[in-house]
């Protein structure tokens, strides 16, 4: 239960240092982005510097932290901070679009040297001035300006010892009559995971390099419903809930931390075949409306056990013409035009359309043949016989992802599935030799960026690279 509140009177200046130094905070998990325009923005900084229109009460809750700190967050007034605190500290311009722009100030009088002017008590005299405001910031003010400003009174409530569930029911109850949209709002419904579910939308680069997510999604809080659906639609689908409120109600009872870590994991692994600088049309298949139904595929396929690239070819395949493949009479962009985006059985169709052509794709791309011919090239490329190697194949891919995550920056082209073979190759070969690849491994990536076509080839230079590397370190030690 929320504790009583208190009042507290604050300057401007007192409540933006404190946001300055991080003891208020305005990024609370359930929190919308910033989405105030300039217009929005000139009007408040208008009012800090005339005093002629109120500002608002702002409403803030205390955290309980368990060390026995406290953190404060901002719960209503998110958008009015981040425009006083852009003004002083973010070198904001305030632009010539505003309506009022002279503001009165008292100003010292000064003599040719600089020097305040005295009555003949001692007391400094002033003179009123007009300032325009258009086209300055804050740092460009007069000091009388300045100071003005920071003095602006204001009014903050503040909830005590909350917890961050309390918190985010707070920013609903405060924003239900502000705008705040569906996705916006639904968030705030599950506040358990509202943390986890920030940190996943402002680190993934997936969402942000890989998708056709828009920034202005961004703000409106659709990134963070498209991580609670893919968590929905991978975890519980059987609960599959239509409403994002109803869904996200769902989460805060029935997930857990590590199933939305299993969706940010399922989304680094897609990383490196969706990139929308080299794969744009696969990109664009990553929308709000069907990321969630693909992370359901994804996580289909990744029970089989099958190397990531599969299912990167796949993606390539299904661009390029496996989407106008009828299945029941219909393609994808015919399944793909229902409006019915949300209704269980429409996702239940979507999935089992795209589940029968991977599943086409993966026999007919000949999928067992591949294997047996790596096998064969890595039995070839050691001397074994390729019984042997087929029997420690999975130890050879497993070790191979492993040196792969940690050895080679992403973005290298050593990581071409076409480059796949020599790598495992060389992994075979080191567990043959009893050698140590990792150290060698990160010296080779910096060095080369591409690989030979050849890969017999290119497994024999990377050996011979090998040899030298070690020769080098035995003479360095």
């Amino acid at each position: 239960m929320l504790d009583e509140y208190r009042i507290e009177p604050l300057s401007v200046g007192q409540y933006l240092d404190g946001v300055n130094c991080e003891d208020i905070k305005t990024d609370q998990a359930v929190q919308r982005s910033f989405c105030w325009n300039k217009e929005m923005m000139n009007a408040l900084i208008y009012s800090a510097l005339s005093r002629k229109i109120y500002i608002p009460n702002l409403i803030l809750a205390e955290e309980k932290r368990e060390n026995g700190t406290k953190q404060t967050f901002v719960v209503d007034g998110g958008q009015r901070t981040e425009a006083l605190y852009q003004f002083k500290y973010g070198g904001y311009r305030i632009t010539n679009n505003i309506r009022s722009y002279m503001i009165p100030y008292k100003k010292k009088i000064t003599d040719e040297k600089g020097d305040c002017v005295r009555d003949e008590y001692g007391n400094i005299q002033y003179e009123m001035e007009k300032y325009d405001i258009r086209n300055r910031t804050y740092e460009e003010m007069p000091q009388e300006l300045r100071s003005k400003f920071d003095g602006c009174p204001l009014t903050t409530i503040i909830y005590q010892d909350c917890t961050t569930e309390e918190t985010s029911e707070l920013v609903l109850l405060y924003n239900n009559h502000v705008g705040m949209n569906v996705s916006q709002k639904s968030l705030t419904y599950v506040g358990k995971f509202a943390d986890e579910i920030k940190r996943i939308k402002d680190s993934s680069r997936f969402l942000m390099d890989c998708t056709f997510l828009s920034e202005n999604e961004k703000k409106k809080g659709v990134w963070e419903r498209v991580i609670s659906e893919s968590v929905m639609a991978v975890s519980h689908f059987e609960h599959w809930k239509k409403s994002p409120r109803d869904m996200c109600d769902y989460l805060n009872h029935n997930s857990s931390v590590d199933e939305f870590r299993r969706i940010e994991a399922y989304f680094n692994r897609l990383i490196p075949y969706t990139d929308k600088l080299e794969n744009r049309d696969i990109a664009a298949l990553f929308t709000a409306k069907n990321l969630f139904v693909w992370m359901i595929l994804f996580d289909r396929f990744s029970r089989m056990g099958l190397p990531d690239d599969k299912f990167g070819k796949f993606l390539n395949s299904f661009v390029k013409q496996l989407r106008f493949r009828k299945v029941n009479g219909q393609d994808w962009d015919e399944i793909d035009a229902d409006r019915h985006t949300k209704d269980r059985s429409l996702v239940i169709k979507k999935v089992e359309y795209l589940e029968s052509l991977m599943d086409a794709f993966l026999e007919d791309s000949g999928n067992l043949a591949e294997e047996d011919g790596i096998v064969s090239f890595v039995a070839d490329c050691i001397g074994l016989d390729a019984a042997i190697v087929r029997d420690d194949m999975d130890l050879y891919e497993e070790s191979l992802d492993r040196l792969q995550l940690n050895a080679i920056k992403y973005g290298s082209r050593l990581l071409d599935p076409e480059n796949h073979p020599s790598l495992l190759a060389m992994m075979a070969w080191s567990y043959q030799c009893d050698r140590d690849l990792d150290e060698w491994m990160k010296d080779y990536a910096e060095k080369n960026r591409a690989y030979l076509v050849d890969q017999k080839k290119n497994f024999i230079q990377m050996k011979a690279d090998f040899e030298r590397y070690s020769q080098a370190e035995k003479r360095s030690a």
